[in-house]
């Protein structure tokens, strides 16, 4: 048997001309992954039942985020970092919480198409919520004086 990976897939698209999205790209890359650590550890982690990895996921996307969070010079008490100079390591702990947000989706069944769907209903609901906030109004734009202009 003959196992596909989905980086052939991936390539084999982009040959013949079809474009998979970047989001449904990274689904199928951390899938592949994921596949990949089952085949090499067939007892190991993987072997649990997806929901029951869920906790562990949860767990590591907030370790992530505080390592994230470090490199934001956020204890007043110590020197702080130039964040251009960690701007890799902030790209890299950004990817690490990716990494672990996907699989988080993937163990829950989730498809690209639905955390995207999922991330459009949300997105529309908090707009909406702060556009009914009387204090992000739309104002009129003021001159100088603080009256608005005719």
């Amino acid at each position: 048997m003959v196992v596909v990976t989905a980086l052939s897939c991936i390539r084999a698209l982009l040959k013949n001309g079809c474009i998979m999205d970047r989001l449904e790209t990274l689904f199928a890359l951390q899938n592949e992954l994921a596949e990949m650590y089952r085949q090499h550890r067939p007892e190991g982690f993987y072997a649990q039942e997806p929901m029951t990895r869920c906790t562990t996921w949860t767990r590591a996307l907030i370790h992530e985020a505080c390592e994230l969070e470090d490199e934001f010079n956020w204890k007043p008490w110590k020197n702080g970092k130039d964040l251009d100079a960690n701007r890799d390591r902030r790209l890299d702990e950004t990817a690490d919480i990716l990494h672990f947000f996907l699989q988080l989706a993937l163990d829950q069944g989730f498809s690209a198409d639905e955390i995207f769907e999922a991330y459009q209903r949300k997105h529309a609901e908090n707009r909406r919520r702060q556009e009914s906030d009387p204090a992000y109004a739309l104002q009129s734009p003021l001159n100088g004086s603080g009256n608005k202009d005719n």
